[in-house]
């Protein structure tokens, strides 16, 4: 269960293409995995300066990058051995860090950076796929804390801190008898609530720069899906993509710094469903463009900021 949440909400070589400087990409990179090569790369938003960023060995994989705050880091995931385990490394890829061991009877999953850079959240899932919780830890690995704590099958997973700090959407799997459903909760886990209908199987939520509105995937973990906008906390959502069923789009969204545009992953171009794509539309579900990575297992995106160096 745990491993088949990591692809669908998130759904080679040392060098591919012309490398990206650090200060070349005005609006910020893009972080991907790759379904087929097991491997994490950076890019442009146009998907040029593609650069494969890990290099795990066959049977391993590296998945779900997210940036640090500051565009200097980079934490993601590692299967190896039959367990997940968090790693952190800097931008181009050097540097690789385990963020904090863990026992076998766990798995560490899908994490995010506090604004401050100082601390991180994730999903800490029991390695016999009986529930997963979410939990904080410093970016050093240490004054680790649990934040939820689940039922028997119940999954919290793939959490999102608002841009203030003081909250964090999550996805909340087989609670209560739903599906899937989007929740936001205080920072230090207290005053949670449901935020999306169960009708719409929400998942994947992203924080906007703003922290006025999240971005959700409908359908999750099923045949079909769209992106849609929701204020918080709460309200009507709105539709950006209209990706016809059983094709789907969303899965892993991320907004751009400035929160002009967002990345997100779609099978739309392929009715056989063989392969997924990185795509870039405007924030209000304009112009979408697919990015030509020459990628064609994208399960996750993250757009970090750019920093000069």
């Amino acid at each position: 269960m745990k491993r088949f949440l990591i692809a669908a909400t998130a759904l080679g070589t040392a060098f591919v293409g012309m490398p990206a400087s650090h200060s070349a990409a005005v609006n910020g990179f893009l972080a991907i995995d790759d379904g087929n090569t097991r491997q994490i790369y950076r890019l442009n938003e146009n998907g040029t300066g593609l650069t494969q960023l890990t290099h795990v060995p066959s049977g391993q994989q590296a998945f779900s990058p997210r940036w640090s705050p500051d565009g200097q880091h980079i934490v993601f995931g590692i299967f190896a051995n039959g367990h997940d385990r968090l790693y952190t490394m800097a931008w181009d890829g050097t540097g690789r860090h385990l963020l904090r061991k863990d026992t076998p009877a766990w798995n560490n999953d899908v994490a995010t950076y506090f604004p401050n850079g100082k601390r991180l959240v994730f999903a800490r899932c029991h390695s016999d796929g009986s529930g997963c919780e979410l939990a904080t830890v410093r970016a050093d690995g240490t004054h680790f804390r649990t934040l939820t704590h689940t039922g028997f099958e119940v999954y919290d997973f793939a959490p999102d801190v608002s841009p203030d700090g003081n909250r964090i959407a999550f996805v909340k799997f087989n609670a209560h008898g739903i599906h899937s459903q989007v929740w936001v909760m205080n920072a230090n886990g207290s005053g949670a609530y449901p935020l999306t209908k169960p009708a719409l199987e929400a998942g994947s939520p992203r924080w906007s720069p703003s922290g006025s509105t999240l971005i959700v995937s409908s359908n999750c973990c099923r045949l079909g899906g769209n992106v849609y906008r929701i204020p918080v906390p709460g309200g009507r959502p709105t539709q950006l993509t209209h990706t016809s069923w059983p094709l789907f789009s969303g899965g892993s969204t991320s907004y751009a710094p400035n929160g002009a545009k967002i990345a997100f992953i779609s099978d739309r171009n392929h009715p056989d469903q063989c392969c997924f794509e990185l795509y870039v539309m405007r924030a209000n579900g304009q112009h979408q463009v697919k990015v030509k990575t020459g990628l064609t297992a994208v399960l996750s995106v993250d757009w970090g900021r750019a920093v000069v160096s």
